[in-house]
C-alpha cells in the first residue's frame, strides 16, 4: 500500500513539475523558446535511438549487464543542456 501512495505522489509531482514547464515556456520569448524546443526534441531523439539501441546490446549479449533508465536519462540531460547552450550561441 505504501508503495502505491509513493507511485501516485510521484506521478502527481511529476504531473505538476508538466504543467509548470509548460507555463515556464509560455512565458519566454519566441527566441528562447525555439532554443529550447529544439534542445528538447534533441534530447528525446537521442534518448530513444540510444535507449532502444542500448536495450538491443543487452538482447543480444554484446553488453553482459542489465541497461537501467538511469544511463539514458543522464545522457538524456546531458544532450539537453549542450543543445540549450550551443542554441543560446548560435543564436547571439
Amino acid at each position: 500500500m505504501l508503495t502505491i501512495i509513493a507511485v501516485l505522489i510521484n506521478l502527481a509531482v511529476g504531473l505538476r513539475m508538466l504543467i509548470a514547464n509548460r507555463t515556464y515556456l509560455h512565458g519566454l520569448d519566441e527566441m528562447q523558446q525555439k532554443i529550447l524546443f529544439e534542445a528538447m526534441a534533441l534530447a528525446l531523439g537521442v534518448g530513444l535511438v540510444v535507449g532502444l539501441s542500448y536495450e538491443s546490446l543487452e538482447d543480444i549479449k554484446l553488453i553482459t549487464y542489465q541497461p537501467e533508465i538511469p544511463h539514458v536519462i543522464i545522457l538524456m540531460g546531458i544532450t539537453y543542456l549542450i543543445a540549450v547552450v550551443s542554441g543560446h550561441r548560435k543564436y547571439q
